[in-house]
C-alpha cells in the first residue's frame, strides 16, 4: 500500500482583509487561543507574563478561548496575586470575525501546551501573519529557522526570554516575522498546497 502523511490545512486570509483588519496599527498585545486546560499549559504563560509585564507596561496578555474545568477562575485569583490582573483580558470563545479581528492585531500568539500533535491556532496565526511563541512539547521547531516564531522549553523563564524578545521587537520586525511565516503557510500548509 501507498502510505502518505498529509499535513492539516489552513486558511490564508486575502491580503485585503489583512490591510483592512490592521488598518489601526497591531495592538501591544500577546494572545493566548485555545482551551483554557491544564494541557494548554495557559498558567504557565500567566507567571512567564507576571515577570515580563513589569518591563512592558502599556503591553496586555490575552485569554481567548473556553474554560475548562474552572481553570479561568483560579487564573484570574492568580493573576490577582502575581499584581498583573490589570494588565490581562479573558474574551472566552471567540470565533469568526472576532478570531479573526485578534489573530490579525496581535503581536505574538503564544501556545505554551505540554503537548500538540499538531496545534492548529500556531499555523493560523502564521497564515495571518503573526509571529508564534510555542514550546518544545509541540511540532513547530521550524519556526525559530523560518525566522517566524520562538520553539522553547516549557519553563518559565525560557517563556519569559521569548516574551522578552517578542515585545522587543520594532514594529517593522514583527512585520518581516510576520511575512516569513505567512509565506511558509502559503508553501507548505495552504489547502492548494496540500
Amino acid at each position: 500500500a501507498r502510505v502518505r502523511t498529509v499535513p492539516n490545512g489552513v486558511d490564508l486570509p486575502a491580503e485585503g482583509k489583512l490591510a483592512r483588519l490592521r488598518a489601526g496599527g497591531r495592538d501591544l498585545s500577546v494572545l493566548f487561543l485555545g482551551r483554557l486546560h491544564p494541557h494548554k499549559n495557559p498558567e504557565l504563560l500567566l507567571r512567564a507574563w507576571a515577570g515580563t509585564a513589569q518591563r512592558f507596561p502599556l503591553w496586555r496578555l490575552i485569554f481567548a478561548g473556553p474554560d475548562l474545568a474552572g481553570l479561568g477562575r483560579r487564573m484570574r485569583v492568580l493573576s490577582a496575586e502575581l499584581g498583573c490582573s490589570e494588565r490581562i483580558e479573558f474574551r472566552g470563545h471567540v470565533e469568526g470575525e472576532a478570531k479573526a479581528d485578534l489573530l490579525a492585531r496581535v503581536r505574538v500568539l503564544v501556545l505554551p501546551s505540554k503537548s500538540e500533535n499538531f496545534g492548529n491556532v500556531v499555523a493560523e496565526a502564521l497564515a495571518y501573519g503573526t509571529p508564534v511563541i510555542t514550546t518544545r512539547g509541540t511540532p513547530w521547531a521550524e519556526a525559530p529557522r523560518r525566522g517566524c516564531g520562538w520553539w522553547v522549553d516549557g519553563e518559565e523563564h525560557a517563556l519569559e526570554a521569548a516574551l522578552t524578545e517578542a515585545l522587543s521587537l520594532t514594529d517593522s520586525g514583527v512585520a518581516a516575522m510576520g511575512n516569513r511565516g505567512r509565506q511558509w503557510m502559503a508553501e507548505a500548509f495552504s489547502w492548494a498546497s496540500v
